[in-house]
């Protein structure tokens, strides 16, 4: 694993002085930055991209999940309805002796 030490400083310090210096250095330097900014932004668009999908397909599933309830509730209260219609209610209280 790479350590920042003394020495690790150093090195980055004498490499990054001629960038400091030079004006075409700055401007390497810059554009280097930026295509790191740029790449990192397309990951994070590719990650919350996946986060949407996945979102959109469980919502998708909810859906057909609440789809298939309602289709059956329908389908209850159809039956219920028709066998209530072709029933023959008789309302005579018991009589207990």
């Amino acid at each position: 694993m790479w350590t920042f030490d003394e020495k690790n400083w150093s090195s980055i310090v004498n490499a990054a002085e001629p960038h400091v210096v030079s004006p075409g250095g700055a401007a390497k330097l810059t554009a280097q930055s930026l295509g790191v900014m740029l790449n990192l932004q397309n990951e994070m668009l590719r990650t919350q991209a996946t986060g949407l999908k996945l979102q959109a397909q469980a919502l998708a599933l909810n859906n057909r999940r609440e789809k298939a309830q309602t289709r059956q509730m329908i389908e209850n209260t159809d039956n219920l309805q028709s066998a209530l219609g072709s029933a023959k209610p008789q309302f005579q209280l018991p009589r207990f002796e």
